[in-house]
Parts: C-alpha cells; sequence; structure tokens
C-alpha cells in the first residue's frame, strides 16, 4: 500500500501562462526530500519499538501499547510533513518550503534548472478515504526528489492539471525531449517514466501475488485445518485488500 500522505493544502496558480517567465505554482503538503517510504519505514520502527516498550513497562496495557505505537507516528509525520509550494518556469523547477507557523513565509527555497532533472512521473493512487487522485513525483540527478498530489476539492484537481500540464510543456522545450520521448533523445535527458506498477516488473509481482493468494484460499478451503485461528481474518483484511490495490495500480486503464 503506499505511504499515506496528508491533505493537501490549496492550489495556487499564477495568472501567467506557462513560458512567460513567471512560475506557474501548485502549493501542497510534502516531504522533503520527497523519500515518503523512508519515513513510513521510520515512523513504523519507532512506533512498533515504543509499543514494545510501553507494553513491557506498563505489564501488557493494551490502551497504552496502542498509545505508545500512536504517539511516535504523529509525532514524526506532523515534524516531516511541510508546506510546499512548487513552481515551474523556463528558468526550471522552484521549490520552496513554507514555515509551518505562517504559510506565506518561505522557510527554505531551491531553484533546479531544468538540466538537473532526470526524470518525473505523473500517476493516479488511491489514498485512505478511497479517493483516486494524481499525483507527481520529480527526480533530479543526484538523488533529490519532488513528491506531491493533488488536493481533494474539484478546483484544486483542476489546477493540479494545469500545473501537470505547464510541467510538460516546459519539459518538452526546445533542447528538451518531449515526454516519453524516444531512444533518440540525447543521452543523460530528462524522461517521463512508468511507475513501478506500471512497468513489467510490477505487473510481474501483482500476477505474482495474486496467483498466491488464490493458492492460499484453496488450501484454506480443502485444508480448514492448515490455517490458523485467524487465518481467514488476515486473509479478508490484509491480503484481498494488497491484491486489489496492485492489480488497479498495475492494470487499470489509462
Amino acid at each position: 500500500m503506499p505511504a499515506p500522505e496528508p491533505e493537501p493544502a490549496a492550489a495556487a496558480a499564477s495568472a501567467a501562462p506557462a513560458g512567460a517567465g513567471r512560475d506557474f505554482l501548485y502549493r501542497s503538503k510534502g516531504v522533503e526530500g520527497g523519500r515518503n517510504g523512508r519515513l513510513l519505514l521510520r515512523m513504523t520502527a519507532a512506533g512498533l519499538l515504543c509499543m514494545f516498550a510501553a507494553l513491557a513497562l506498563s505489564g501488557g496495557n493494551v490502551l497504552i501499547g496502542a498509545l505508545g505505537l500512536a504517539v511516535p507516528v504523529f509525532w514524526m509525520a506532523s515534524r516531516r510533513v511541510q508546506h510546499l509550494e512548487c513552481g515551474v518556469s523556463p528558468a526550471g523547477i522552484r521549490e520552496t518550503w513554507l514555515d509551518g507557523r505562517d504559510a506565506e513565509r518561505a522557510r527554505s527555497e531551491r531553484l533546479h534548472p531544468w538540466t538537473s532533472v532526470e526524470s518525473w512521473i505523473f500517476d493516479e493512487d488511491l489514498y485512505r478515504d478511497a479517493g483516486r487522485r494524481r499525483y507527481v513525483e520529480i527526480r533530479f540527478r543526484g538523488g533529490h526528489r519532488i513528491r506531491f498530489r493533488a488536493g481533494d476539492g474539484a478546483d484544486s484537481q483542476e489546477s493540479f492539471e494545469d500545473f501537470a500540464a505547464a510541467f510538460q510543456s516546459l519539459a518538452a522545450a526546445p533542447g528538451l525531449p518531449a515526454a516519453g520521448a524516444s531512444a533518440a533523445a540525447p543521452a543523460g535527458a530528462p524522461r517521463q517514466r512508468r511507475s513501478f506498477y506500471r512497468r513489467p516488473i510490477g505487473r510481474a509481482a501483482t500476477i505474482l501475488l495474486c496467483l498466491a493468494g488464490l493458492g492460499l484460499i484453496f488450501v484454506g478451503v480443502t485444508q480448514p485445518d492448515s490455517l490458523p485461528d485467524t487465518g481467514w481474518w488476515q486473509i479478508a483484511a490484509v491480503l484481498m485488500p494488497g491484491c486489489g490495490y496492485m492489480a488497479w495500480r498495475s492494470f487499470r486503464r489509462e
């Protein structure tokens, strides 16, 4: 399942068209550096460590254990998830992280020239409320990333699509390859990539997981004693939703 992402702030687009010299902006929330997966792993590890410590110190009190799990997770999320304003212009991609107390004041700002862009992904994902939202992930040479998603409202999602169109229009400017350019593009030129799930390796992993799930269900039906007491609950609550999510990400129509 994807790393949990926070609700984005309202989108903001400049009145000037892309290419007019001014930034075309979109405001959201994200993790500085774009390493959402790393943050999720750290949050999970810290939460489990604190939960086991709380259970040991409280003599196995379930409520205290649950608090020990939740508190570090929410604390780390509140510290690492920040307001982001991303702007694109002919000069490059402007990454601005806003102050947590004053969303109108920039805490840090960085301009990435188009020559530093390695690749980008525009795709769609499911989130905690089962809503479908578009997201972007921009990868730069050296490992830096920017990742954020569209907001909830129709206006915010429309503005995100305008941002995506402006981004790809500028990426296809003279001297840069068009989105999805062929191998004839200059070596090292930025390119649009498919997400993991849309690539052959992701689709193969999805098929293998679904086959494994069907095999496990078959074994459970034909040999009921082979599954633990919670086996069917785990299949229904974890395996089946996971297979459905991966199948949707891998094989849905674009």
